[in-house]
């Protein structure tokens, strides 16, 4: 009951990261471009040496018994990944490419509702770790999530509205409530997982990782250190 307790309350703040979003689009711009330069390095620091470690070192042999796409569970964790990756950014390129701007707008905004649904199911798997663990994940996808946020606000700030906005913000929480509540096997939750570790790495690569042009490394590397230091750290408790 206390993990379940901990995985809605970790949803509920990913909730909670929708209503950061119009505030700092307000801050002056060179404030912006420090922000995204650390949020880069904080998504690169996490995708690497937390989420994939994760997976690679607990989720494959649960996934791979499961669902046995390779002859090892590493083969069968990356092919889920490859495929995860390829799709999210097949999706993304043709969104794109849309003619229409409230189609790309949409579009975008469907890709995230799925996103954030398997976000807010990640964290029932992420709980049974701890909340140090959970509180990590909360962390990193809560940041994701806002990046997020902040490129539909961007791209689209007509065309998205509060609606779209409520339900992003509503499905964390539905679908922790709808992992907890069903008991999916770990299999399962770790295969939802590596789905979300797809789109993170397309979401950073693409979107998170600030362009040249405002690039501030100084930001950036500070994101790296803080958070890299943060998760070597508990491999050590």
């Amino acid at each position: 009951m206390g993990e379940t307790v901990a995985a809605l309350a970790g949803s509920l703040v990913l909730a909670g990261v929708y209503a950061l979003a119009p505030a700092i689009t307000r801050l002056p711009q060179r404030h912006l471009a420090s922000l995204d330069s650390f949020i880069g390095g904080t998504g690169l620091a996490y995708v690497l040496l937390y989420l994939l470690f994760e997976l690679t070192k607990y989720g494959a042999p649960k996934i791979h018994a499961l669902l046995p796409l390779g002859p090892e569970p590493l083969e069968t964790l990356f092919i889920l990944l490859l495929g995860a990756l390829s799709t999210i950014y097949l999706l993304q390129v043709h969104l794109a490419k849309s003619p229409s701007l409230q189609d790309d707008c949409l579009g975008f905004a469907v890709l995230f509702l799925v996103y954030n649904f398997l976000a807010g199911a990640g964290v029932v798997e992420e709980a049974h770790g701890g909340p140090l663990n959970l509180g990590f994940y909360v962390t990193a996808l809560g940041l994701h999530l806002l990046f997020n946020d902040l490129f539909l606000l961007h791209l689209c700030s007509d065309a998205y509205h509060w609606r779209w906005r409520a339900a992003l913000a509503a499905m964390p929480v539905i679908g922790c409530a709808l992992a907890a509540g069903f008991a999916l096997p770990e299999g399962v939750l770790y295969g939802m997982l590596a789905l979300i570790a797809g789109g993170t790495v397309i979401n950073v690569v693409r979107h998170e990782l600030p362009s040249p042009k405002d690039f501030r490394s100084a930001a950036f590397v500070m994101g790296v250190i803080v958070y890299a230091a943060l998760i070597i750290a508990t491999w050590r408790l």
